[in-house]
């Protein structure tokens, strides 16, 4: 019996500054059959693929802290193209602006395939 793919088809933005968190996202990601926009660990790599894509993302995985920079200004554009964003962050979910209060956060460490489940209900 094949495997069930819950993201066949889609396509997902990783932006995360880790390296061994994002390639690990990525694989599980890519194992539930998704296409994957980056990794990529800085804002302007991300705005860069985004506008080669097209814009065509299903939704994006935005790390809150990328080596200082936040995501806020990124997840902006996203929300402006109608995408929605999930927010992994090691700081409590309250330092997320009021604009952002219905997103989805998950602390790291998370467990990646929880991460993965959350995907399908965007």
């Amino acid at each position: 019996m094949a495997r069930l793919r819950h993201l066949e088809d889609k396509c997902y933005l990783v932006v995360e500054d880790e390296f061994l968190v994002a390639f690990a996202l990525s694989d599980a990601l890519v194992g539930e059959g998704a296409r994957i926009v980056g990794p990529v660990g800085r804002l302007d790599e991300a705005q860069e693929l985004l506008e080669n894509e097209g814009w065509r993302i299903n939704a994006a995985i935005l790390d809150v802290n990328l080596s200082g920079t936040t995501c806020f200004s990124l997840a902006d554009s996203l929300s402006d193209h109608g995408m929605p964003v999930v927010f992994v962050t090691g700081y409590d979910s309250c330092i997320l602006p009021e604009r952002f209060h219905t997103a989805r956060c998950v602390l790291k460490p998370y467990d990646t395939e929880k991460l993965v489940t959350l995907l399908p209900k965007l």
